[in-house]
């Protein structure tokens, strides 16, 4: 890893060039960091010892990852965690979502994740800027061939404030029975049908699999939602693909509902939920801990 150093050598490194240098224009901070020995590139990482780095790498977000996307010289490399907090990320936890790929310039593929071999990639974020949107950190690992016994070692891999997107998918999540529900899009739409307003909530997961439906059949406010006013359905869908929907829908018999904020500028409303569902076989699932922050539609 490189050495990393405070903000003050930076400062007294750039006095005394400065100060030696009087013939030529200041120091950047880029020259500094260069001069340092400190990253300089978005994306920087040696590969059996040869180095590589580059400026074209972006982020992007999801409700479930975050890929960084990299390349240059014809080659390109993907790297991904399962999410952007500040913290520790190790391969062999999660290698579908904890990996880096490498594609070379003859087009073979090296990942981190090969069947039958344990993965020895670490991943560290380092500072992840909300206000910027920027994620920097570094990573090393072994990079192995899809066909192949071929290894690739990577060492000193770094990303420096590598812009973070998020796409406007919305976002849902909860917890039902004893398993996580995690949408990976989330939206609300309001609809009028012969005077009647049915506000909902939707989200979607699991490759479209499962599903959580809120409806408020009236138009919503800032406010608690009860079952028990008459005015607020749920249903979960544990397996959409099924036309079993006796086994696999689940209505709300009980629960609440939270809208915390409607977002009119974001176009989003954020919100909480608690619900009991039950389908028609009477198998009840308590889902608890329910929060979205869903994209108006």
């Amino acid at each position: 890893m490189k050495k990393r150093f405070t903000p003050l050598c930076l400062l007294l490194a750039f006095i005394t060039f400065s100060s030696c240098e009087k013939d030529r224009e200041p120091f950047t901070l880029e020259e500094l960091f260069e001069i340092n020995g400190l990253p300089t590139k978005r994306f920087e990482l040696r590969l059996n010892g040869l180095e590589f780095e580059t400026d074209l790498a972006n982020g992007l977000k999801t409700n479930t990852a975050f890929g960084i996307e990299a390349s240059g010289s014809k080659v390109s490399y993907a790297l991904s965690i399962s999410d952007v907090v500040e913290g520790a990320y190790f391969g062999n936890t999660d290698e579908s979502k904890v990996f880096l790929n490498y594609r070379d310039a003859n087009g073979t593929l090296f990942s981190t994740t090969k069947q039958g071999v344990r993965s020895d990639l670490n991943v560290v974020v380092s500072l992840y800027n909300v206000e910027k949107s920027v994620i920097s950190g570094n990573f090393s690992g072994t990079l192995m061939a899809s066909q192949g016994n071929l290894q690739l070692q990577v060492s000193n891999g770094s990303f420096l404030e590598v812009p973070v997107a998020k796409p406007a998918f919305g976002e849902m999540t909860a917890r039902v029975g004893n398993r996580s529900f995690v949408a990976e899009s989330c939206s609300f739409k309001s609809t009028n049908s012969g005077g009647f307003i049915f506000e909902t909530f939707l989200g979607v997961g699991n490759g479209d699999s499962t599903s959580v439906n809120i409806t408020v059949e009236q138009k919503i406010e800032e406010r608690e939602y009860q079952f028990s006013a008459g005015a607020l359905t749920a249903t979960y869908n544990s397996n959409t693909f099924s036309s079993n929907t006796f086994k696999n829908q689940y209505n709300g018999e009980s629960g609440k509902l939270l809208i915390m904020a409607i977002d009119t500028l974001n176009n989003t409303v954020q919100g909480s939920f608690n619900f009991t569902v039950r389908n028609a076989f009477g198998e009840p699932i308590d889902i608890r801990e329910g929060n979205f922050n869903a994209l108006i539609k």
